[in-house]
């Protein structure tokens, strides 16, 4: 493992300590919150982003216990390794990572893609998270296909607002046609809906009115293959909730964590 704590920082983790990690031969960049104690969290990001747009919701985590945003191989600053880990190897590096850093019983969230790689980790190690928030989960069931996918990123993209929607245009030219290629196929045909009944902590499901990517009856049909499973469906949301709306999923988030945790003081969540 290399852990380098000297590194720059980008600008929306100005706060955050980046370390720089080797994971199964992989190039991975973990921003790390100075606060160590109460409850932890590991957010993953979505397709062919970066930890950029977490920015406001590791912020809120950040007050209330030990944060962890990752850029999985080939996004933001982890450079782009020569094999496509797909979904289960995403899943490793995340678990690989939260063992490396020695990372308690955590709080998973996934956004977009994020919420495949989240569960594919919760599945490969059961004991190692306490929880899941998946935010904006893919794919609709109703709508695997490619062009259908793409149409709606593109109705969700007009309601979000310029810096959300920047943030995501610069992580997909970051990670360069050739990572976006190997692994849209790969995203599109992994079945989270199958995968999620063997997840065997609580998850919740937290979908955006205006989400035409995850819409609120996906996100419910969702939630209906796991046992153990909350539904938040937020008002004003679109696709990119956790940068537009990064309040309300951190109430969502501290109300999981509380819930296994039993931790004081963490904020009142409403439906």
């Amino acid at each position: 493992m290399c852990n380098d704590r000297r590194m720059q920082h980008p600008e929306d983790l100005s706060d955050f300590t980046q370390i720089a990690l080797t994971v199964r031969g992989m190039d991975v960049r973990v921003y790390e919150s100075d606060v160590v104690n109460g409850p932890a969290f590991v957010l993953v990001h979505g397709f062919g982003v970066s930890s950029r747009y977490f920015g406001p919701l590791a912020g809120e985590l950040s007050k209330y216990g030990r944060v962890l945003v990752l850029d999985l191989p080939g996004c933001g600053r982890a450079d782009d390794p020569d094999d496509a880990p797909r979904m289960p190897g995403f899943a490793h590096v995340v678990n690989d990572t939260i063992r490396q850093l020695k990372v308690v019983e955590p709080v998973l969230i996934g956004h977009s893609m994020g919420t495949q790689v989240v569960v594919e980790a919760l599945i490969q190690a059961p004991g190692l998270a306490c929880g899941a928030l998946l935010a904006a989960p893919v794919v609709n069931d109703h709508e695997r296909s490619g062009g259908r996918l793409l149409l709606r990123f593109a109705q969700s993209a007009v309601k979000e607002p310029p810096s959300s929607a920047w943030d995501s245009i610069r992580g997909f030219l970051h990670s360069g046609p050739g990572w976006l290629v190997r692994n849209f196929g790969p995203m599109l045909q992994y079945r989270i809906e199958d995968r999620i009944c063997d997840v065997s902590v609580p998850v919740t499901v937290m979908g955006g009115v205006g989400d035409h990517i995850a819409p609120p009856d996906w996100c419910r049909r969702l939630a209906g293959q796991h046992k153990d499973t909350t539904v938040v469906i937020v008002d004003g949301a679109a696709h990119q909730m956790i940068h537009t709306n990064a309040p309300e999923v951190a109430r969502v988030a501290l109300v999981l964590a509380r819930s296994r945790r039993h931790s004081p003081g963490l904020p009142q969540c409403g439906d």
